[in-house]
């Protein structure tokens, strides 16, 4: 499962209400599911069907997330202004966010290759700071359930520290940890 590359690609508004009584429009429809999907996956339960359709299913799924969440009405339905989305919104926020970094952290805890030109090491040190910055400010469980997008790219870095010579060689870290640093921007600046 790309997990990131598919959020970051439906970083989207409701515009009508979904669930019992809404209007349900298939594409706001889905990108609940998504989110209420996620939400199981790291709960360790069984995700929800995306596929645009208000269902039984759907309705419970927001039930409960609502029960879950003291203060909101339980209706089974979720308006676009209302409580529902927006604590919808916080809480995936801060499991992406914990998502990130935790598939992040092997990348960010590589040490700087040693001759590494300082100004492009003061950049590496740059986003290590920035990528921690972004960590939610409560521990977020589940994250570990998602598949990791970013493979290990450590070893095949120590591979073409060895074999280039300068700056050259943190070239490949140094884009990897930028597209990161988007990401993460990305996946923590935009509302739902």
């Amino acid at each position: 499962m790309d997990f990131l590359a598919s959020r970051t690609r439906e970083v989207t508004v409701i515009s009508g209400s979904v669930g019992q009584g809404g209007v349900n429009r298939p594409d706001e429809v889905m990108a609940v599911q998504r989110l209420l999907s996620d939400l199981q996956i790291a709960a360790g339960d069984v995700p929800l069907d995306v596929d645009g359709l208000v269902g039984p299913k759907t309705i419970a799924a927001i039930s409960d997330f609502q029960q879950q969440n003291p203060g909101l009405p339980v209706d089974g339905r979720i308006d676009p202004t209302g409580p529902t989305f927006t604590r919808l919104d916080e809480v995936s926020s801060s499991l992406y966010a914990a998502i990130a970094q935790e598939q992040g952290f092997p990348i960010l805890a590589a040490p700087t290759p040693p001759g590494t030109p300082n100004h492009v090491a003061a950049v590496f040190d740059d986003i290590r700071s920035d990528f921690s910055a972004l960590a939610p400010a409560e521990g977020v469980t589940g994250a570990s359930r998602f598949d990791n997008p970013v493979p290990n790219l450590i070893a095949p870095v120590d591979r073409i520290r060895l074999a280039l010579l300068g700056a050259v060689q943190v070239v490949p870290l140094i884009i990897v940890l930028v597209f990161i640093l988007a990401l993460l921007i990305i996946i923590t600046s935009n509302p739902i």
